[in-house]
Order: C-alpha cells, then structure tokens, then sequence
C-alpha cells in the first residue's frame, strides 16, 4: 500500500508571510501557482525522513501542505 502526501507552493496569507523578506515576491509568486507537486512513497518510509524533506522545503521559505 502506498500513500501519498501533496506538496505545494501555496500563494495565501501563509505563503505572503513567508516571502514577505523576499526582493522577488511577485516571481515568487507567478511561480508558484503553478508548483504543486504529488510524491508517492511506500508506507514504511520513515517519518523521520518524510520530516526532513519537510524541514527542507520549510528552510527555502516554500510552504507544504499534506494530504495522508
């Protein structure tokens, strides 16, 4: 059985306060309505592992969403 968890670029309240230090917002932005990206992986992938590529997109101020 896989699941699968949904990762996008979210251009709302949450995504304006984290590009809100950013010189290129608006790029920023136009991009990322159209970055959505679906990752499927086995079941026992460890979450210790699914946190770290959360970690990563949260330290290049990108905004996840997650969908089990």
């Amino acid at each position: 059985m896989q699941q699968k968890f949904l990762v996008g670029l979210v251009v709302g309240l949450f995504a304006q306060m984290a590009f809100a230090v950013s010189p290129q917002t608006e790029k920023i932005q136009q991009e990322t309505s159209e970055s959505i990206i679906e990752i499927s992986y086995p079941a026992e992938f460890s979450a210790q592992r699914v946190n770290e590529v959360i970690t990563s997109f949260i330290q290049h101020k990108k905004i996840i969403f997650l969908r089990w």
